[in-house]
């Protein structure tokens, strides 16, 4: 019997997209604090040939905000970030590294907030969101942000190197300061044994042997002032 002709390396790239809403809301009274956080994702990919694969994500993690009296003792500082009397905690799941809130001429002040509580991938980066990226995931900040992430994938015939770089642009803060992050990351994984026939990546025992490199870049910057109607989570 005659062998199947190989495919043409001018067929078309196969595609694939996804896309994850998600919802989390929590009342004052919870342990983190209030919490309304809803992510909403797009990832669509392809394959351009037997051995690369590239893809360009989306993510938006939208604003939140509550205007309230703070209690005495606590302020919200030149840099807008919140402080409370010792031995006290605040209602809410407040971002890191980002504004967390404005004080307003009327005396009250506006909470900033809406990031996602992730307790079992917090401060590890391992998150399911299309923007974690090797140095930090939004759930990391547990704040609001948006922006895009592109990766490019090289794998070996042999399924047993793996490389990719990838390239992200986010923006976190509120409508007064924002802070912008881009980072660029390489990383290649080797499998030291050979992928068995008929097995798929991922199913194997191996030993891998993983080399990864990343560079951040944190800017924050002062945006002109603009009038804040204050709204309510």
């Amino acid at each position: 019997m005659a062998r199947r002709p190989s495919t043409p390396s001018s067929k078309r790239p196969s595609r694939t997209s996804r896309c994850r809403p998600a919802t989390k809301r929590q009342a004052g009274s919870a342990v983190l604090g209030k919490i309304f956080s809803t992510p909403v994702g797009v990832q669509v990919g392809a394959a351009m040939t037997r051995n690369i694969s590239v893809s360009m994500s989306y993510e938006n993690i939208p604003r939140r905000s509550d205007t309230v009296r703070l209690p005495a003792g606590d302020a919200c500082n030149a840099n807008e970030l919140l402080t409370v009397k010792k031995g006290t905690t605040f209602p809410f799941l407040l971002p890191l590294n980002a504004p967390e809130c404005i004080t307003n001429p009327n005396g009250t002040t506006t909470i900033m907030y809406g990031g996602m509580a992730s307790p079992y991938t917090d401060g590890y980066g391992t998150d399911p969101l299309y923007l974690a990226s090797l140095t930090q995931s939004p759930a990391d900040r547990r704040a609001p942000v948006s922006g895009p992430k592109a990766q490019a994938t090289w794998t070996s015939n042999d399924k047993r190197l793996i490389v990719y770089v990838t390239q992200s642009y986010l923006e976190y803060g509120n409508f007064v300061r924002s802070q912008q992050l881009s980072e660029v990351d390489l990383d290649a994984t080797w499998y030291v044994n050979k992928l068995a026939p008929g097995a798929v990546q991922g199913t194997r025992a191996a030993l891998p042997i993983r080399v990864a490199r990343g560079h951040r870049r944190d800017d924050l910057r002062q945006l002109a002032v603009v009038p804040l109607q204050p709204c309510s989570g």
